[in-house]
């Protein structure tokens, strides 16, 4: 790891060939990079870089490449305008190769012990379970897009971040599948009408996005108290109605959704709100066991409708 951060000869190197080079043959000009200033950049994206590194070798470094990262100071990867150097950076350590690896572990984890539960499950087991999978591939797969992409070109990454925002939003969406399943086992009818419902709700939060003025990427903040919100009515809501509705009171919904986890997973979504990249990977963690939880205990107790 140490041979990949940056050192103080790398960073004397990038002074002198900055300080000494004439003002057309800069690392980077307004014209575009020259054949020799693709090659300094590819060698230099081998190497842990800070944000200042990054600027004083580029030269006009835009903001955007910082934007969201302000207490990230090293590790930058240069805009490289090719997604071939891109996914070549998965070779390497940068400031993003945590987020990349981390996104890619739940494919391993959302894998293990679901199989064996397929020899029990129903039909509507089996498609509730499957609208969630393909919700959190969708998330990750974009997500894994976004951080890898993200270095390639400011346009690249204002599509990527967008892209970004509606995995999440497929995610939390699909989540309501097994939870209204889960809470209204005997009812189908209300089970759609929630999907419905939060799947509108979720078509509104994409369309707000998309706008410029909310889509800026500046504005991580705003929308995660949007997507908490709507995090917030597709967890609630269809559980308050199932506690209502319950002869039992609520001990019995809160055990066929996996209570516990559910509550962990609105927890990470209101974390959303500080740490906005930081709750999509624990959060459907936290739901994943809960849709686990709740399918075994329903079958445990062989309800019948």
């Amino acid at each position: 790891m140490a041979a990949l951060l940056s050192t103080s000869a790398l960073r004397r190197r990038l002074r002198t060939a900055i300080d000494n080079d004439s003002p057309g043959r800069r690392l980077w000009s307004w014209s575009g990079p020259s054949q020799e200033a693709e090659e300094q950049v590819a060698k230099a994206a081998a190497s842990l870089l800070s944000w200042e590194e990054l600027q004083l070798m580029l030269k006009c470094v835009a903001e955007w490449q910082q934007c969201g990262s302000d207490h990230i100071k090293t590790g930058y990867r240069p805009a490289c305008g090719s997604v071939a150097r891109c996914f070549a950076s998965w070779t390497y350590a940068h400031n993003e190769s945590g987020a990349i690896i981390f996104v890619l572990l739940p494919f391993y984890v959302f894998s293990d012990g679901i199989p064996a539960r397929w020899s029990i499950a129903s039909t509507a087991d089996v498609v509730v379970c499957t609208a969630y999978a393909i919700g959190v591939t969708t998330c990750f797969v974009l997500s894994t897009a976004f951080h890898t992409l993200m270095s390639h070109s400011k346009d690249i990454y204002l599509s990527g971040i967008k892209a970004d925002f509606h995995g999440v939003l497929a995610l939390m969406w699909s989540s309501v599948f097994p939870l209204a399943h889960n809470v209204f086992p005997c009812s189908p009818a209300t089970r759609d009408a929630y999907v419905g419902l939060t799947g509108l709700l979720a078509a509104l939060c994409a369309a707000a996005t998309a706008r410029p003025d909310l889509g800026a990427v500046d504005l991580g903040h705003h929308r995660a108290v949007l997507f908490a919100a709507f995090g917030l009515a597709a967890f609630v809501m269809p559980i308050g109605h199932g506690v209502v509705l319950a002869v039992d009171g609520g001990r019995e919904v809160w055990d066929r959704v996996g209570g516990w986890w559910v509550l962990g997973t609105a927890g990470w979504n209101c974390v959303a709100v500080f740490v906005y990249w930081a709750k999509v990977l624990a959060a459907a963690l936290s739901y994943a066991k809960a849709v686990v939880v709740g399918f075994d205990y329903r079958h445990a107790q062989e309800l019948v409708c």
